[in-house]
């Protein structure tokens, strides 16, 4: 899988986990990006607009407002969602259960890719994520 789509892909995935499981704000929001940022080895400006970017996105599809969003190159954007979906990975580790097939299936048909190509990107971001 080429790089460019593998980062499109990681963009996609880390939308969808954010609109099924929400966003959560905290007081300390700023200093949270910027540990984030350092723990995922990326750029702090580059994962601070990310945010901003999904969160007016997702800001303006629940209320159905069209407020201006930020922007940022898709290729950028795909790399730091990719770093976030391997931090979040490592930090709170990934069930194997039997319906694994079943879940990566059924996120590849909401986000409007093949499951074949679905499953080799979990299979990268689990091989690199863990080293393997």
């Amino acid at each position: 899988m080429e790089e460019i789509r593998k980062h499109a892909i990681a963009l996609l995935v880390l939308i969808y986990k954010l609109q099924r499981e929400g966003l959560r704000f905290e007081w300390a929001l700023d200093e949270r990006l910027a540990q984030m940022a350092r723990e995922m080895n990326v750029d702090e400006k580059d994962a601070r607009l990310l945010a901003e970017i999904i969160f007016k996105k997702l800001l303006n599809e629940a209320f159905e407002k069209n407020d201006p969003v930020p922007e940022m190159d898709e290729g950028k954007m795909g790399e730091v969602a990719y770093a976030y979906l391997q931090w979040i990975m490592r930090r709170d580790g990934i069930r194997l259960k039997a319906d694994l097939r079943r879940r990566v299936g059924s996120t590849a048909k909401d986000i409007g890719i093949s499951t074949d190509e679905m499953v080799e990107f979990t299979k990268i971001l689990v091989r690199e994520g863990f080293d393997l």
